[in-house]
Formats: structure tokens, C-alpha cells, sequence
């Protein structure tokens, strides 16, 4: 199928929240970065399943992935 996910709004945007995410976590205390970590990847997960169902064969798989 492979839509163009970086044309989308809510990639661009997910990708902008991330970047934020991970600059106001950069320099957190050591006793919560197991907390930082899950935030992190949280975030980060958000622009990668766009990019993921992007791939996959059918809309309604790009759809379940968004």
C-alpha cells in the first residue's frame, strides 16, 4: 500500500511531541529514569506504528495500526 506517512499531520506532529518529550526529560534525576525510559519509548512509539501500518498490504491494516 505504502502510504506517504511522512505527509501526514499526525506523524509531523507525533514526531514534534517526541522530540519535545525527550528534550524536557534529558536531564532527569537518576532515580526516575526507569519512568524517563517509559515515556520515552511510549512517545516514540506513536510516529513508529504510523510508519509501520504505512507498510502493510491494506487500509483497513494502515487503519488498525493508526
Amino acid at each position: 500500500m505504502g502510504h506517504n506517512y511522512h505527509k501526514l499531520d499526525i506523524w509531523l506532529k507525533s514526531v514534534e511531541l517526541s522530540v519535545h518529550v525527550i528534550k524536557q526529560l534529558k536531564n532527569v534525576e537518576a532515580a526516575i529514569w526507569p519512568l524517563r525510559d517509559q515515556i520515552v519509548r511510549s512517545c516514540i512509539s506513536i510516529p513508529s506504528n504510523i510508519a509501520e501500518g504505512s507498510e502493510r498490504n491494506s487500509k483497513k491494516d494502515f487503519i488498525r495500526f493508526l
